[in-house]
């Protein structure tokens, strides 16, 4: 799952991130379109 935020992020998004891969959080970043993608762990 990708989150894709065009605000600023919350603190639970921010952990949710890093959950993915535990020592840093991945970004892409369209700066003409003003967002900002990142991975986000599946819950099951």
């Amino acid at each position: 799952m990708i989150y894709i935020i065009r605000d600023r992020a919350t603190k639970e998004q921010l952990e949710e991130m890093l959950q993915t891969l535990s020592s840093y959080i991945k970004l892409a970043v369209d700066i003409e379109r003003n967002i900002l993608g990142s991975p986000k762990k599946e819950r099951m």
